[in-house]
This record gives C-alpha cells, structure tokens and sequence, in this order.
C-alpha cells in the first residue's frame, strides 16, 4: 500500500512539472514591415492553450488598436498603419509569460521599425505543499527582488538575486506561519504578485 502511495506521489508531481515546464514555452512573436510601406506584419507561434493581448500604443501610451487571440498554432496577421499620423508607435504582444513589444517610427514617407524587438519576462508562480517555485521562461539575466508579505502586510522574507544562470528559485515556506501570505516580485521595473495560503509548521 505505502508502495501504490509513493508511486501516485510520484506521478502526480511530475505531471504538476510538465504542466509548469508547459506553461514557461514563451510563444515566438516576429514582427515585420510590408513592402508596401502600408502594413505591419505580426506572427505569434506556440498559441496552443494560450492567449496573447495585441495592441498599438501612441507616444502617450493610449491603446489604439486591441485584440485578444488564443488558442492557434500560429497567428498571423496585417495591421494597416498607413493613416496613422506620423509618431512613434509601440506594438504590444502580451502573454502569460512575457510582454514583447517593438517600437514603430511613422514619417511622410512611410515606417519602420526603429530598433530591436524587448522582452519582458513575467514569472510563473505554482504551489506544492510548502514549496512555493517562481519560474520565468529565460534567464534574461538583472536582478530579481522577491519579497513575502504575512496577512497583516508585514514583511516576513526577502531575497534579491541575480537571475542567471538560473531561471527561477523555489522557497519552503515551512517555517511560515498557517493563514494567507502573499509574495511580490520585481524585475525589469515591473512587479508581481501571488496569493497563497500556508499550512504552518
């Protein structure tokens, strides 16, 4: 019986890894400008099971084209910029975990893409008993701040480290006390945060 036991354990937490190593494909995001002159190109792969927020943003950061794909292969799409107003534009791909974006510079005589395309990596956050993993899909190197936070908001741990050559870290939260606990992540001048419950020593 201890044997059957040990074997489910087993498989259960390697089917809760795959899950997690599934979750950290970043899908491939490729931009290009027509021949034309008149239209941006925009490839997004490894959609599968994901969602992707598209956008184009002014220089003042308003949104003035959105849409939301999931669930594809591939993506493959034309925005048609030629009535823009001449400016700088962000083009903004959004997922799970990453924000891609590329700049686009917008003139009389057409556009182009000004620059190379930056990724953000975002991390991915999955429980396992005590064991809280905070993963991102490349170790893109910077320093990376995690801090956790007790119910009442007090800090109760708090570590910064440089993020390669590993990609993420896992914490046991054993010695944390029972009730809800919440961990921020910085990186890259953005910040995240998780929500969880510990179970105490």
């Amino acid at each position: 019986m201890r044997k059957l036991f040990i074997i489910a354990m087993l498989g259960l937490f390697l089917l809760s890894s795959a899950f997690a190593n599934e979750r950290l494909i970043n899908p491939s995001v490729f931009f290009r400008v027509a021949a034309d002159q008149k239209c941006l190109e925009l490839k997004v792969l490894n959609l599968l099971d994901r969602k992707a927020s598209l956008r184009i943003e002014d220089e003042s950061g308003s949104v003035i084209l959105q849409e939301t794909v999931e669930n594809q292969l591939s993506h493959i799409t034309n925005y048609n910029v030629e009535k823009l107003p001449a400016g700088t534009y962000r083009f903004v791909v959004e997922t799970e975990t990453a924000t891609t974006s590329q700049l686009l510079m917008k003139g009389f005589g057409g556009f182009a893409l000004e620059g190379a395309k930056k990724v953000a990596y975002k991390p991915i956050f999955s429980k396992n008993g005590p064991f809280v993993d905070i993963q991102f899909a490349k170790a893109s190197g910077g320093k990376v701040q995690v801090i956790f936070y007790d119910k009442t908001g007090k800090e109760v741990m708090k570590e910064e480290w440089v993020q390669f050559p590993e990609a993420g870290r896992s914490y046991n939260l054993r010695s944390f006390a029972k009730g809800a606990h919440r961990v921020v992540v910085k990186k890259d001048n953005q910040e995240f945060s998780y929500q969880m419950t510990t179970i105490g020593a």
